[in-house]
């Protein structure tokens, strides 16, 4: 999930403060080998932030061969620092936000940007673009201005798809405190 601001024609990657909100999500990531497919890893959690702007992201991921991992992301943006989770170990790392954001940046729709109007999801007005990303890769996102974030996200490869995003259940109060407290602080 990348949060956006949009009010520029592009949207970028940035932190959202006082919109807060919490939601379910589901990513599914298709991997191809050769041409071959090779089937698909399937994220499914939930998503919440504060008015601050840290977010917190549960979710299990299932792999091709059924394999389940189960992860805690903490973004605690005003200490600067994101935990990484695992708690059917109870272990937890902690890095600088800076070298999280490193590792996730790099987003931006480039060349042909296309804005594909606006529609309502669940009842939220959103924004819609499609843009590339190099020469074969063409990103469609709907964006929410009120909440900053792209709640869909479509990513074809050469015509096939190669991952989406849907955020959904959405409820705009603030979420529970307690959900940012990383074990073993």
């Amino acid at each position: 999930m990348r949060n956006f601001l949009v009010d520029t024609d592009v949207p970028f990657p940035t932190t959202v403060k006082d919109k807060p909100y919490s939601a379910e999500f589901e990513r599914v990531i298709f991997e191809e080998l050769d041409g071959e497919s090779r089937g698909e890893y399937v994220f499914r959690g939930s998503v919440h932030r504060t008015s601050d702007g840290r977010t917190r992201k549960e979710f299990d991921m299932l792999s091709p061969d059924g394999t389940r991992l189960h992860l805690i992301v903490i973004q605690d943006t005003p200490n600067r620092v994101v935990h990484l989770l695992h708690p059917e170990s109870i272990s937890r790392a902690t890095i600088p936000l800076t070298e999280f954001i490193e590792l996730n940046s790099g987003f931006a729709l480039a060349g042909h940007d296309e804005k594909l109007g606006e529609r309502l999801i669940e009842g939220i007005p959103c924004k819609g673009y499609r843009g590339s990303r190099g020469s074969s890769r063409i990103t469609t996102l709907w964006v929410s201005e009120e909440l900053g974030e792209a709640l869909i996200e479509e990513n074809l490869v050469d015509g096939h798809a190669e991952d989406s995003l849907r955020i959904f259940n959405i409820n705009l109060t603030e979420p529970d405190l307690s959900l940012f407290v990383a074990f073993a602080e």
